[in-house]
């Protein structure tokens, strides 16, 4: 069943909704059933044995006083600002370009007065070591007004190092979250966005649970 899962939001992800998973079992073998609508064998094919490129993303702003900013992440990074660029560990980086500090990369964004904002991809598909489905740290449960579903993740060594450098940069809301989201993109298309609890902040977990609410439980 959660290979039938797996498949059919991958499926449904691009659209192919109209799309029919079925166990079926011959000689002791279980194997599934695929058919969908308005595809060929070879699309199917290529779609389900592809591996998807998921990347998990914080945008973050990141204050800037008297032409300078400050990014703690391995070690505390000055950065030089100026009109529409900035410098840092002598690149210098224009709006819409990549650089990468500490092992993590990042995008500058649109800059403001007294403010850059930079987006970090903090960990990718390499770096999901396990996705936990077991009833103790996978499920979903009904509240008053929807469904809420959590789900466990064990992270690599160095996602977890990447996430705790750039929360550390990070400042708390008076509702218990960070002021970013973190958000996931499977292909470059963004999937969800979630808040992160401020206790994470700066911490390097390996496992961390992840939740978010739904208006139905097939949504969730």
């Amino acid at each position: 069943n959660h290979i039938i899962e797996t498949l059919e939001q991958r499926i449904n992800f691009y659209g192919l909704r109209d799309s029919i998973f079925r166990p079926v079992y011959y000689e002791g073998k279980g194997f599934i059933e695929v058919s969908i609508a308005g595809g060929t064998k070879e699309e199917l094919k290529s779609l389900i044995e592809s591996q998807g490129n998921f990347e998990a993303k914080i945008p973050f702003v990141v204050p800037v006083s008297d032409g300078r900013a400050r990014l703690l992440l391995d070690k505390d990074y000055d950065i030089s600002v100026g009109n529409s660029s900035i410098t840092v560990e002598n690149n210098d980086v224009s709006v819409g370009e990549s650089f990468s500090l500490a092992g993590a990369d990042f995008v500058l964004g649109e800059m403001k007065p007294g403010e850059l904002n930079l987006t970090a991809k903090v960990f990718g598909g390499d770096d999901i070591v396990t996705v936990f489905l077991d009833p103790q740290r996978s499920r979903i449960e009904r509240l008053d007004n929807g469904y809420r579903w959590s789900f466990a993740v064990q992270l690599s060594g160095g996602g977890a190092q990447r996430f705790a450098w750039v929360t550390n940069n990070i400042n708390s809301r008076f509702d218990g979250y960070l002021e970013a989201p973190i958000v996931f993109y499977l292909d470059g298309e963004l999937i969800d966005s979630l808040n992160i609890a401020s206790t994470l902040k700066g911490k390097a977990e390996t496992e961390i649970a992840i939740s978010g609410g739904s208006d139905t439980s097939k949504e969730a």
